[in-house]
């Protein structure tokens, strides 16, 4: 009778042992150490050369799966690639994302083989100013990740409007005097210059 206390299923491509101990019941024992070697494609994923790892929910600029920031009629674009880490071709079939702010650039060539990469783009444009997000699925026959996935985001910022004010007589944003409210319309994204605000003597003036 043969006995082992080490793994018999494998989720990754490479050489495994295996250490057996048969043991006949009259005493007499064999010490056995099989090879197991398994064969497959195996897909990882960098972006700015830094591996991401399967099912990754929190984005990272240094990853660039937190892809930045920009303002309205702009986009963002950051290049991926995936790597085959295994000893045979990789396949891939399809990439996408779950949100249409996000899009997947050309699908790239495949069979990859052994070692090789190839790269994809990912690029985010919106009207909609806010911290937006999505998940990448990358769909192929690598043999341990159906489908590997990863979360990117980024942020839509918008161009600093006109100060204007409500309760006044006048129309004229420059004299606070005549206004009970000042409206301002958006939050600066992050990374983008600060607005300076001159309080006039006598004044005051609230922040919400």
């Amino acid at each position: 009778t043969g006995m082992t206390n080490d793994p018999l299923t494998y989720t990754e491509v490479g050489t495994y042992v295996v250490h057996w101990t048969f043991d006949d019941g009259n005493g007499n024992i064999l010490m056995v150490d099989q090879n197991v070697i398994i064969n497959g494609p195996d897909a990882d994923v960098f972006g700015n050369a830094v591996e991401i790892v399967d099912g990754d929910n929190t984005p990272s600029l240094l990853d660039h799966t937190s892809m930045g920031s920009n303002m309205v009629g702009g986009s963002i674009t950051k290049t991926f690639s995936i790597q085959n880490n295994g000893n045979q071709p990789l396949t891939i079939t399809g990439i996408t994302s779950d949100d249409a702010e996000f899009t997947i650039g050309t699908l790239p060539a495949s069979p990859v083989g052994p070692g090789m990469s190839v790269t994809f783009d990912v690029t985010f444009t919106t009207l909609v100013a806010g911290l937006k997000d999505a998940t990448i699925n990358i769909i192929s026959n690598s043999c341990n990740e159906q489908p590997f996935d990863f979360k990117v985001d980024a942020m839509l910022g918008c161009p600093y409007p006109d100060f204007s004010f409500t309760g006044g007589s006048t129309t004229d944003p420059t004299n606070p005097n005549n206004a009970d409210n000042w409206l301002y319309g958006c939050i600066p994204p992050p990374n983008d210059p600060n607005v300076n605000i001159t309080i006039m003597s006598g004044e005051t003036f609230m922040a919400t």
